[in-house]
């Protein structure tokens, strides 16, 4: 499963982000023990430029736990994201202590 990392994150805790998040065109997804094949399929297919992109006026950006900086104690932190149904589609370390509506 991957886990959502970076600026949209906040999206686990909270319906209501700042602008500047709402206006982003990435998500960066991390995938941990992934192969670089997997993550390079991804940004492939989802990735910036790629036709998803242009349907949908946002992109993935896949990557390895080699170009991500986690906080201590991320692992204790995952969150589950879920779709409207109620299905887990991504994770996410979240720091609670941040008020990300400010």
């Amino acid at each position: 499963m991957p886990l959502i990392v970076g600026s949209q994150a906040v999206y686990v805790v909270t319906d209501f982000p700042p602008e500047i998040i709402r206006q982003s065109i990435e998500c960066d997804f991390l995938f941990i023990g992934g192969k670089t094949e997997i993550r390079t399929e991804i940004n492939k297919k989802l990735g910036v430029f790629s036709q998803f992109q242009i349907e949908h006026g946002f992109y993935a950006d896949a990557l390895g736990l080699g170009t991500v900086i986690l906080p201590t104690g991320w692992q204790e932190r995952l969150q589950n994201l879920k779709d409207k149904s109620g299905i887990i589609i991504a994770e996410t370390a979240s720091d609670p202590d941040k008020n990300v509506t400010e």
